[in-house]
Parts: structure tokens; C-alpha cells; sequence
């Protein structure tokens, strides 16, 4: 008999965890995993009682997942999905930023003890094609994720609330600053009277700003916060936010100015990717 179950699984990477904790932010890490599980559960009553969510924490990494029940229910996984946005949100007030993977596969995750093929994946999602700030989910999974969200929540809110966002490279991931994650924003990331989309956008600004404000030599670094910077001039886009002086600076610096044609000109994530290996840590 297997020791594995169908599980939804989150492999996530706390990125510059020596400085981390060199800078003595374990007690930032520990309220983060905190607030994160306390919060309320998503989607409400439909989230199946026997999911049985769980998080296992070691050194620079986290693991949490849930048990998928059905072959063709995949809320769990968008549980995940929910839990995996909330905490790297509250990650990223608190001056943290994190990469990780979602997948589903066979795991076996009881108290501080979790191995299986469904962990391998996640991981080497994570170190080979991360890269960035972000937290990939393949599209075996959004596809499911999607198809489940549309039946059981109602179509016109899962368009409404669109849980991913397709990068520059063709990876999917969670779209963090978008709609899907309204609700679990942390409190200085929300307006006090208002929780509409466009609403959020100068909290989200000021924050890029914050994380991106110091100058760094090393590549490997500097375009992991070129990309926190890229992806916010697309929230700008997408979300009608006003993109302030200082990211337009800072995004101007990347893709060049003047008359050139697209052609000639690098998107930030181009010019990433020309500089960091494709496994980078």
C-alpha cells in the first residue's frame, strides 16, 4: 500500500535568507507564517473539511499543502494557490522577497516530515524556472485550477478574479498584486475605505519602491528587483494604477529611450534573462 497521497504542494524559497537572518529577521518570518495560517480560509464553506492543509518550515524554505480529495476537484490546489499569495505578500511588507513553485502530484506530509514525487517537481520548478520573485504553477495545474474555480465559485467571479498572470518567459504564476488576492492583502497594502482594485495601486507602488530603493552589484540580484519593477509596470497597465516618476525612472533605464524601434529595445524580463544563468539561486 502507498505511504503517498494526491496532495497540492507549495515549495517556497525565502531569497537572501543569510542577510535575512544576519539583519536578525526571524521574528518577521515567524509573524509572516503566523498572520498566514490565522487568516481566514478561503472560498468560505465550500472548501472541503478534509483537505487537511499543513506547513512544514526548515532553514530557507517552506512546504504546505493539501489533500486533494477528488481527481477532478483541484480547490484544494487553489487553497494553496490563495495561501501561497497571502504569504508572500505579507513576505514582501516586511521587506522579504520569495520564489516558489505550486504543482499536484503523490506526497507524503505528515508533522515535519514530507518527501515524494510531487516535492521533487515543485523544487526543481522552483530553483530551474523561477528565477524571479515569483511563484510558478504549470499549466497542468492552472488549467484545473481554472476549470474548478469557473464550477464550484461561478464563472463571472473567476473572471473577475483571474488568479494568474502569464510572465514575458511563457511561465505562469500568481498574479499577487491582481484581484484574486484582494482580500488577502495585509492591512498596509489596503486602503481603509475602499477595496477596489484600482484603489490598491498607490499602496503597491510605494512598496515596489521601498524593496527596490537599495543599489546592488551582484546581476543574480539586481534583476530579481528589475522584475519586481516590470511586473508592477504591468499591474500599472492592466489595473489603470499611476506608475510613479520613480519606477517610470527606473524602468526607462532598462528598456532605453528615445524614437528605437520595440526591436531594439529589451523588456526588463529580456534583459534578465540575458544576465542571470537559468539556475541562479
Amino acid at each position: 500500500m502507498s505511504v503517498y497521497e494526491t496532495r497540492a504542494v507549495l515549495f517556497l524559497d525565502l531569497l537572501g535568507f543569510r542577510d535575512l537572518i544576519a539583519s536578525r529577521k526571524e521574528r518577521d518570518i515567524l509573524d509572516a507564517l503566523t498572520i498566514s495560517a490565522e487568516s481566514p480560509i478561503p472560498f468560505g464553506a465550500i472548501v472541503d473539511k478534509g483537505i487537511d492543509f499543513r506547513v512544514t518550515a526548515f532553514s530557507d524554505c517552506i512546504v504546505c499543502s493539501a489533500r486533494v480529495l477528488a481527481k477532478g476537484n483541484f480547490l484544494p490546489a487553489a487553497y494553496i494557490a490563495a495561501y501561497a499569495g497571502r504569504l508572500a505578500l505579507e513576505m514582501l511588507t516586511r521587506g522579504i522577497l520569495s520564489r516558489g513553485a505550486i504543482t499536484v502530484g503523490r506526497l507524503y506530509h505528515q508533522d515535519q516530515t514530507v518527501f515524494g514525487p510531487a516535492l521533487i517537481e515543485a523544487y526543481e520548478l522552483e530553483s530551474r524556472l523561477a528565477q524571479y520573485p515569483r511563484i510558478i504553477v504549470p499549466h497542468k495545474v492552472t488549467g484545473r485550477i481554472n476549470m474548478t474555480l469557473s464550477i464550484r465559485v461561478g464563472t463571472d467571479w473567476w473572471l473577475n478574479h483571474y488568479p494568474f498572470r502569464e510572465d514575458f518567459d511563457g511561465m505562469h504564476h500568481l498574479d499577487i498584486f491582481g484581484p484574486f488576492f484582494i482580500d488577502d492583502r495585509p492591512p498596509s497594502l489596503k486602503p481603509k475605505r475602499t477595496n477596489s482594485l484600482k484603489a490598491l495601486g498607490p499602496a503597491t507602488t510605494r512598496l515596489v519602491n521601498q524593496l527596490c530603493r537599495r543599489k546592488y552589484n551582484d546581476p543574480r540580484v539586481s534583476t530579481k528587483y528589475a522584475w519586481m519593477r516590470s511586473y508592477l509596470d504591468d499591474c500599472c497597465t492592466r489595473f489603470g494604477w499611476k506608475s510613479t516618476a520613480r519606477t517610470r525612472d527606473y524602468i526607462d533605464k532598462y528598456r532605453g529611450r528615445g524614437s528605437g524601434t520595440r526591436s531594439n529595445k529589451k523588456t526588463i524580463g529580456e534583459l534578465a534573462l540575458s544576465l542571470v544563468p537559468r539556475v541562479s539561486k
